[in-house]
């Protein structure tokens, strides 16, 4: 057993690797879901280059493990001397912390649009119908209609992405980021005590999926509220 106090000396720095841990997933989810909203015009734009590019793209991304995707972006680009000498490698994807945050983004982009689409495909057929007799314009039904129904209809696949970005952020640590599990295992091997530090990394992990599980059922309870009162 780990002496106590080398393991309060330690929780320093496990909690820093934590709040890494919420900044990577909380900037990676923003931005993937952002990013699923252009994912979506293109599939809906009526162009059919744009629409079979998101497709592929959703496959891809879909299709492949997280961590070959980190490998492929961290270590795979290295090999070419046009990206280490352009500006994108300089201070960006050199960086262990900016390739995270772009391979999370990407992969859970995909996922968010393909949720967002299912939310969308069941938006009653009335609903859209009532619009148009209205006068919407496409960009303004979109905005007003389309989307809000359809995050609502999405919340339960929006939590469980995002519980998966919680748990698939642990990759980071293969490329040397110091989130939670990277400080965990370093941690572990400079005290050999696996059974605290991953008790402990365990247990943070547990508590960030639980808090998000209330606010996603706290969203949900309250989308209900509001269209019980609407009916």
């Amino acid at each position: 057993m780990i002496e106590t106090d080398v393991f309060l000396a330690a929780l320093p720095d496990v909690f820093s690797g934590f709040l890494q841990t919420v900044m990577l997933v909380s900037l990676s989810y923003g931005a993937a879901f952002a990013l699923s909203l252009v994912w979506l015009a293109f599939r809906f734009s009526g162009v059919g280059f744009l629409a079979a590019m998101v497709r592929a793209y959703s496959v891809f991304f879909r299709g492949t493990p997280l961590l070959v995707q980190l490998f492929l972006l961290y270590y795979g680009l290295s090999q070419f001397e046009t990206v280490q000498r352009s500006f994108l490698w300089n201070g960006f994807l050199a960086e262990p912390l900016a390739c995270a945050l772009v391979t999370l983004t990407l992969n859970a982009s995909a996922y968010i649009a393909e949720i967002l689409h299912g939310g969308m495909q069941a938006i009653p057929k009335n609903s859209l119908d009532a619009a148009r007799s209205f006068g919407m314009s496409p960009l303004v039904m979109a905005r007003r209609i389309v989307l809000p129904l359809a995050f609502r209809n999405s919340l339960g696949g929006l939590n469980n992405e995002w519980i998966l970005l919680i748990k698939g952020s642990a990759v980071a640590s293969t490329i040397t980021l110091m989130e939670l599990t990277g400080i965990t295992r370093t941690l572990i091997a400079r005290t050999y005590s696996p059974f605290e530090f991953y008790g402990l990394a365990c247990l943070l992990y547990f508590t960030l999926s639980l808090l998000s599980n209330r606010i996603f059922s706290h969203l949900e309870k309250r989308f209900q509220k509001q269209t019980s009162r609407h009916a």
